[in-house]
């Protein structure tokens, strides 16, 4: 009896192990989709490879650091890294310290920072700025990465409903849409039904947050209403168009990766207020006044330190209200007697009843089979049977 505490032990330390180990596993997978890479070569003067460079990428935001160093040739990769704008540096014995600064991570993306060392002591210091290059070799994807300054900055094409970050979608070349359309003498929401990317099916594009499929049950992936944060609590986003990378091999549509904004070492944070109103609308020609259109979307984004350099928050609140007038239609609503297949109310007073002792009323209803009018006790045409 002893004994069979000791031998189960092993076996939940070993099962621990195992879901501790998938976790982080899945962790990082996850984050493949929406993190960014800093990538490069390290140099000497005479254009070889350093090896053994100590090579440290700095969030300038977070004073979050991420170390590497060069491999046989002089290659480094530093990745899972957050969306921002990073420093990086390299030191190496017999060699001034290089230090870069304002290198911009994109969601998805993969910077290359290619450094030249000088030779000098390591306590002196060369400082370069970065710059964008004109061509991405280091990815195969083609894509466009809309900025957080941009979705603040651009307007949005809406009617009755709340803002939503995914519209800005069809600003990306390969990416076409019509928006809102007329159908049925109604405004009816199909962009999920008429956007396409790159000649794909429509409504197969798919939502990614933080490196995680954004997704309903039952739901078309590409529903607009499936993504729930506002634009204001959005840091940057990818449209990838073609090539999406390996980890992205459930869409034949186009992936949109998105990433919210995240604390700094700095509190920051916003208030908005979006609105329409009827007074400011113009009325109809023929419209005796304007029809009622009150439409609010109010909220606010906060975010800082909790532990300067180690642990941050953010946040946000959004709120919609819309209170806006009928459509000019008639709709005829069932009573529980018509669903009950009692239409008499619809024939108007009885004025009498026929051979059979049937009543008959001075209204009449419509046959839908055959659009003819249709009296009680008379034989439809159409189908050969007798109203009742």
């Amino acid at each position: 009896m002893r004994d069979t505490p000791c031998k189960k032990k092993p076996r939940f330390r070993i099962l621990v192990a195992g879901l501790s180990l998938a976790l982080a596993i899945s962790v990082v997978l996850s984050a493949q989709s929406n993190r960014g890479t800093i990538t490069g070569t390290v140099t000497d003067p005479t254009g070889a490879a350093i090896v053994g460079v100590s090579v440290i990428g700095t969030n300038t935001g977070t004073g979050v650091t991420s170390k590497t160093t060069t491999g046989v040739n002089g290659n480094y990769t530093i990745p899972f890294l957050p969306v921002g704008t990073y420093q990086v540096s390299a030191e190496h014995p017999g060699f001034k310290k290089s230090v870069g600064d304002g290198v911009v991570v994109e969601v998805g993306q993969t910077a290359r920072v290619d450094i030249g060392m000088q030779l000098g002591e390591i306590s002196q210091t060369v400082e370069v700025q970065a710059e964008e290059p004109l061509l991405r070799r280091d990815t195969s994807d083609l894509g466009t990465v809309i900025t957080g300054q941009q979705i603040l900055d651009l307007p949005l094409l809406g009617h009755g409903e709340q803002r939503n970050p995914t519209f800005f979608m069809i600003l990306v070349p390969g990416v076409t849409g019509r928006g809102m359309v007329n159908f049925d003498l109604s405004q009816f929401n199909i962009r999920s039904l008429s956007t396409t990317v790159s000649g794909s099916q429509s409504a197969s594009t798919e939502w990614h947050l933080d490196g995680s499929i954004i997704a309903q049950a039952g739901e078309l992936s590409g529903d607009p209403r499936n993504v729930g944060f506002p634009q204001d609590a959005v840091g940057e986003f990818k449209m990838t168009t073609v090539n999406a990378p390996a980890e992205y091999g459930h869409s034949a549509g186009g992936i949109a990766s998105f990433t919210l904004k995240s604390g700094t070492n700095q509190l920051h944070g916003s208030l908005y207020e979006y609105f329409r109103n009827d007074a400011l609308d113009a009325r109809g020609f023929f419209a005796p006044k304007t029809p009622t259109n009150k439409q609010n979307e109010f909220g606010a984004t906060a975010g800082g330190p909790i532990r300067k350099d180690k642990t941050f928050f953010f946040g946000w609140y959004n709120g919609f209200r819309l209170n806006k007038a009928r459509l000019q239609s008639l709709v005829t609503i069932p009573t529980t007697a018509s669903k009950q297949g009692d239409l008499g109310a619809f024939l108007g007073p009885q004025i009498g009843s026929d051979a059979l002792g049937r009543p008959v009323f001075t209204g009449a209803i419509y046959d839908p089979l055959t659009t003819r009018k249709v009296r009680p006790g008379q034989v439809d045409l159409g189908t050969g049977l007798i109203a009742t």
